[in-house]
Formats: C-alpha cells, structure tokens, sequence
C-alpha cells in the first residue's frame, strides 16, 4: 500500500498511467488515448474504487451493490451471487448480505464498498480518504482490512492528508499543486 498525501485528484493522472496491451491494460502508457468506451472498461474491470461517502445506492443490498460492476461486466446472475457473498466474506460481511445500507454502521458500509471495488478482482485499487467518515475504531478495521489485502498481494492507492495513516503505508508520495514534491519508501 502507499499513500499520496495531500493532492488533487486530477494529479493522479501524472502518477497512475495505464498501457493497452492485446486488450488488456497494464502500467507504462497514459491512457489519454483510449476512446470514452475502452476508459470506462479499463475502470471497471481493472480498477476498484473505494470513496470516502462509500457510494452506495440505498435502497439496494449489500449484495446487490458489490454486484454493481459485474452487471456493467455482463456477468450472469448466478456468478454474480457467488462472487459478491465471496467479496462480502473477505471483508467479513457474509451475515450482512440482505441488508441495506441504512442497516449498517459506516464501517460496515465501507467494507461493502471495499468489497464492491474486490469484486473484479482488479490490478489497482484506489482509496480516496477511507476512513474520513468513520469514527476511530471503525477506521482502524478499515485500514487493518487494506494493509491485509495489500500484503495479499494487492496493490493499493490511499490518497490522505492524514499523516498518521500515510504513515502506515509502505510507500508515500506526497504531490503539491499537481507535481510530486517526495517520494518516500
């Protein structure tokens, strides 16, 4: 995991570029030149995103959300169940499946996010500010739950002006007005 303390979102884009190769996309080339249709696909099949109000739509269950991006996928229903509750128990959700977001704590609705952003099982996952709506405890399972994820081999971006979670990640890149002003391991 490594942290990107303070910045613009915009500067992501200096910082995370994509490369087409034969359909699939890996890290090197900017992505600038992909149409809006291959952008979308490269985001939704590449890239999880984990949003600090969590994004998810209320009238609709925990399972029903970490569904989202299969049905954008074209996935078929049955696969779709079985790899959401699987995503919901990673982020020790599974007795949560039915329930809607108004039915959890904002720690458990952030773990439905983290398991929505899992669920295309991405090469990148980005973290904009994920513990900035949870109380204290909450947000120490949240990171606890990313540092895990992270040391299971996935490659996480939290972006934060928190110095106490930047201090948590292995890598901290810290840009201001757009540039990266530090690079820390």
């Amino acid at each position: 995991m490594f942290v990107l303390q303070p910045i613009l979102k915009m500067a992501l884009k200096s910082v995370i570029n994509l490369n087409k190769v034969s359909k699939k996309y890996e890290m090197g080339e900017e992505v600038h030149n992909l149409s809006e249709v291959e952008q979308a696909n490269l985001r939704n099949e590449h890239i999880g995103f984990i949003f600090q109000i969590f994004n998810l739509l209320p009238r609709t269950s925990a399972l029903e959300n970490v569904e989202m991006p299969l049905i954008y996928s074209g996935v078929p229903k049955s696969q779709r169940d079985e790899r959401a509750i699987k995503a919901l128990e990673i982020v020790g959700l599974k007795d949560k499946l039915q329930n809607k977001p108004s039915q959890l704590s904002g720690g458990q609705q952030q773990r439905v996010a983290i398991a929505r952003a899992l669920i295309n099982n991405p090469s990148l996952i980005l973290a904009d500010e994920p513990t900035g709506n949870l109380d204290s405890k909450s947000g120490e399972e949240i990171l606890s739950l990313l540092n895990r994820l992270n040391n299971e081999g996935n490659t996480i971006v939290v972006v934060t002006h928190d110095s106490d979670i930047a201090r948590r990640a292995k890598r901290i890149i810290t840009i201001k007005d757009g540039e990266i002003v530090s690079d820390k391991k």
